[in-house]
């Protein structure tokens, strides 16, 4: 039946009950589509919530996972950084204790003791500078000694 709205006094008794009853199961048929709509909401906004629940959950442990393992990573790494630490500590002192041996050995044969005197009050200060400098003697050194066997070799072939 079609439902066009009509002035209820221009109706008789009988198309005014026929509008009622159409509207009646109309009204009716809408109230179990919303119903049943409605169950189905609930159920899928179950659904949702059941799988929204365990991806939560296996994303957690999967995170928790991923952090305990950054956490250990990090642990590891802050380990072997104070490892490092300790290492360079050691061989720092082990350079400056060197450079000191070098120095008293210099001085008792009596060769460059101002500049080994100076080396050695300064070797406290900057170890680096002092173990470099003990290279760079050392370097020069053996570099002349070298130039030094090549122009005798030199003269020999000559």
């Amino acid at each position: 039946m079609k439902l066009v709205r009509a002035c209820p006094s221009k109706l008789s008794k009988r198309e005014l009950e026929d509008l009622y009853f159409a509207l009646f199961d109309s009204n009716v048929d809408l109230k179990r589509t919303i119903n049943s709509q409605n169950e189905k909401i609930k159920q899928l906004s179950t659904k949702v919530q059941r799988l929204s629940a365990t991806q939560k959950t296996s994303l957690g442990k999967d995170e928790r996972d991923c952090c305990s393992g950054g956490k250990a990573v990090i642990r590891e790494q802050k380990e072997i950084i104070a490892e490092l630490k300790r290492s360079n500590d050691r061989l720092s002192e082990r350079i400056r204790i060197l450079n000191m041996r070098l120095c008293s050995a210099k001085q008792f044969l009596g060769r460059n003791s101002a500049r080994c005197n100076r080396s050695c009050l300064g070797a406290s200060a900057s170890v680096k500078n002092a173990s470099t400098d003990a290279l760079n003697t050392s370097v020069k050194k053996s570099a002349s000694h070298l130039l030094t066997t090549a122009t005798s070799l030199d003269f020999i072939e000559k």
